[in-house]
C-alpha cells in the first residue's frame, strides 16, 4: 500500500473486487492525485457521482463502487452497516491505497464518518453531504412506520430493479438497513466519531455540494472542513 495520500501514477481500472461472500463493482480512474473514495447513498450506485467526477477533473484519483446488491455488485447474506464499513477497507486494500479523502453522501456520509473516526491516521479528510448529523430521529413509532412502508412497497420493488436505483434486496432487508441507520445516527453513536477525528469530519448541505467541488478543483487539495 502507499504510505501517504498521493499515489504513484496508476492506470485506470474497473472490475470486481471479491469481499467475503460477495463481489463489489469498483472503478478507479487512476492517476497520481490524492485518492478520493466516494460512498454512495443508501440505495444509489456509483453512477450518481459521474457529474461530480467530471467537474473535479483528472487532478484527483477517483475511486467509486457499488455497495452490496446495488448496481453491478453481487448479492450478500450481510447488508449490515458494519459490512459497509468493512467494504471501505476492502476496496482501499484492493486498489493499494492506504490514505484517502472520503466523500460520503447520505448513508455513505455516516459510513465515512464512522470509518474516519476509527481510522484517523488513514483519513486525509471526510466530506459528508446530506448525512452524518448526530440526531435521535428513530423511535419505536418511526421504526414501525418504516417496516410498514417497505412491506407495502414489497410487490413493486422487484419491478423497479431494472431501472437501476432499487437494490437487489428484499423489502425486509431494506427496512432493516434504514432502521439500523437511524440507530447509528443517534448522538451517542455518531458523536464519538466526531470527537475521535474532529479535524477530519465536516458536513455540507446539498446546496454547498457544487461550491465544494469547485474549491477542490481549484485548490487541488482538500480544504479544512467545518465540524
Amino acid at each position: 500500500m502507499t504510505s501517504n495520500s498521493t499515489s504513484p501514477k496508476q492506470p485506470r481500472w474497473a472490475g470486481m473486487v471479491p469481499v467475503e461472500d460477495t463481489a463489489l463493482a469498483v472503478t478507479d480512474t487512476g492517476g497520481p492525485g490524492t485518492p478520493v473514495l466516494y460512498l454512495n447513498g443508501q440505495f444509489a450506485t456509483q453512477g450518481y457521482w459521474r457529474h461530480t467526477l467530471a467537474e473535479l477533473g483528472p487532478g484527483w484519483r477517483h475511486i467509486t463502487y457499488d455497495e452490496r446488491a446495488r448496481g453491478k455488485s453481487k448479492r450478500s447474506a450481510d447488508y449490515s452497516f458494519e459490512a459497509a464499513v468493512r467494504d471501505v477497507d476492502a476496496v482501499l486494500a484492493a486498489r493499494g491505497v492506504d490514505r484517502a479523502l472520503l466523500v460520503g453522501w447520505s448513508y455513505g456520509a455516516v459510513v465515512a464518518a464512522h470509518w474516519a473516526g476509527r481510522n484517523p491516521e488513514r483519513t486525509v479528510g471526510a466530506i459528508l453531504v446530506d448525512g452524518a448529523f448526530p440526531y435521535d430521529w428513530l423511535d419505536d413509532a418511526m421504526e414501525q412506520r418504516i417496516r410498514k412502508l417497505f412491506r407495502r412497497m414489497g410487490w413493486v420493488l422487484p419491478l423497479l430493479r431494472p431501472t437501476g436505483p432499487t437494490p437487489r434486496m428484499t423489502a425486509e432487508e431494506q427496512a432493516n438497513s434504514n432502521i439500523e441507520l437511524g440507530r447509528l445516527s443517534r448522538a451517542h453513536e455518531l458523536g464519538p466519531c466526531w470527537t475521535a477525528s474532529p479535524s477530519r469530519c465536516g458536513t455540507s448541505s446539498r446546496r454547498e455540494r457544487r461550491s465544494e467541488a469547485a474549491v477542490l478543483s481549484r485548490s487541488g487539495s482538500a480544504p479544512a472542513w467545518r465540524r
